[in-house]
């Protein structure tokens, strides 16, 4: 797969951009984003910037959500910073453990490696509700209930870290 200077930049940059074209990589169709996609796109942004450490994302369910907020949102980052920490919860653990193996999923795809390089995982990490990157970077599936204690989300720093995406609690 072969792309330009200009589209890795806007891949790499444009968390929206990024999400149309992996969708249309990996689904073979093209995502027809919304106003309010952009809206959650920008929002997601402003996080990354810190300047927003708090979000509430409150739209109807089967309105993309999922699939910007947490599986794109959580690869977009491990791409930019392959040590970013978070921690996925839901409601169910089988919900959760789905995004967090889609994440990895869409991480793993040849699209992904086009815009950001291959994807160095852990070898002692790669169960479907939790990974590990050999960059210090993880992501843990959690439901309601589940034990959370020693592990981290987010790190101290002046960048972006991670986070905690609860996604229907």
């Amino acid at each position: 797969m072969s792309l330009t200077a200009d589209q890795i930049a806007s891949y790499r940059t444009d968390l929206l951009e990024y999400s149309k074209f992996m969708f249309r990589s990996r689904r073979g169709m093209d995502f027809l984003p919304a106003d309010h996609h952009k809206t959650v796109c920008d929002a997601l942004e402003r996080v990354i910037a810190g300047k927003v450490t708090r979000l509430i994302i409150n739209i109807p369910p089967r309105s993309g959500k999922t699939e910007l907020a947490v599986k794109n949102f959580i690869s977009f980052c491990l791409g930019n910073w392959p040590d970013c920490e978070f921690i996925h919860a839901s409601y169910a653990k089988e919900l959760a453990t789905a995004n967090v193996a889609e994440t990895r999923n869409i991480m793993q795809h040849e699209a992904f490696a086009a815009v950001f390089g291959e994807p160095s995982f852990r070898k002692d990490s790669n169960a479907k509700d939790f990974f590990k990157t050999n960059q210090g970077g993880s992501v843990m599936a959690v439901g309601v209930g589940g034990g959370v204690t020693g592990f981290g989300a987010g790190k101290m720093r002046d960048s972006f870290g991670g986070a905690i995406i609860v996604d229907d609690p």
